[in-house]
């Protein structure tokens, strides 16, 4: 992830606790290596932050969460 401004919400609407935590060095070097030898592609935006949040799921079933960006943000301007 590299926008800061995203929420995490359940299928009902709710909006879920989250946090971003950057990602280590280590795995962006991995990340990095992994893309270029396996799908022969570099990226000039590599992903800043792991979005983490607690996911509920029942025994049988499963659940639905959507991420989006939170409300009254925009789009960043390219100029």
């Amino acid at each position: 992830m590299n926008d800061e401004t995203l929420v995490v919400k359940s299928s009902d609407g709710t909006i879920v606790e989250s946090q971003l935590v950057e990602v280590d060095n280590v795995t962006r070097n991995l990340r990095k290596f992994y893309l270029k030898a396996y799908l022969g592609i570099t990226t000039d935006r590599p992903p800043k932050y792991w979005l983490v949040f607690q996911a509920l799921v029942p025994p049988m079933g499963w659940n639905s969460y959507y991420i989006s960006r939170s409300p009254g943000t925009c789009e960043p301007s390219l100029s």
